[in-house]
């Protein structure tokens, strides 16, 4: 094997334009771009949770409420970037904001209450008790879509500059 002197060049060269160790350029902010929010309604599919808490046997009826609890720890953790974007709203749009992630709130102790209640029922489980809490699911759901749809900022009103 021959050595070639300039090869050692070529390895310093290659290195030097690689950008290896170096620090990427910032990313630019816009102001117009509003705040992302994730779209967890979406995920939550209230006629497929509906029909699996009517159609579960006293067997499969514990596996789908931990996976009604687990689609309620999802969410709350997934909504944190809503509300940052809905601490950055104004005035009505702020107020709005609130109202919804309150009611929000209460949907989602109310579904809470409606699992304990079933869990607690045991294989007493009624119908009525399932029909329930596919009803605080899906209130639940829709309670979430409202909050996402609540921390997007309304484009339809003109800015104003002070």
């Amino acid at each position: 094997m021959r050595f070639f002197p300039h090869s050692r060049w070529l390895v310093v060269v290659a290195f030097a334009f690689s950008g290896y160790g170096q620090t990427p350029a910032p990313r630019l902010q816009t102001a117009a771009a509003p705040a992302p929010v994730s779209r967890v309604a979406d995920s939550l599919d209230c006629e497929k949770t509906s029909r699996q808490i009517r159609a579960a046997t006293i067997e499969e009826l514990p596996a789908v409420l931990v996976q009604i609890e687990a689609d309620i720890k999802t969410t709350t953790y997934s909504l944190e970037a809503a509300r940052r974007a809905g601490r950055e709203l104004k005035d009505d749009a702020r107020a709005r904001f609130a109202a919804a992630y309150d009611q929000l709130r209460v949907r989602e102790e109310d579904l809470l209450s409606r699992v304990r209640d079933v869990r607690a029922s045991g294989e007493k489980v009624t119908e009525d008790a399932r029909t329930q809490l596919a009803l605080s699911y899906a209130a639940y759901a829709q309670a979430v879509a409202t909050v996402e749809s609540a921390a997007v900022p309304d484009d339809s009103e003109p800015s104003v500059n002070p």
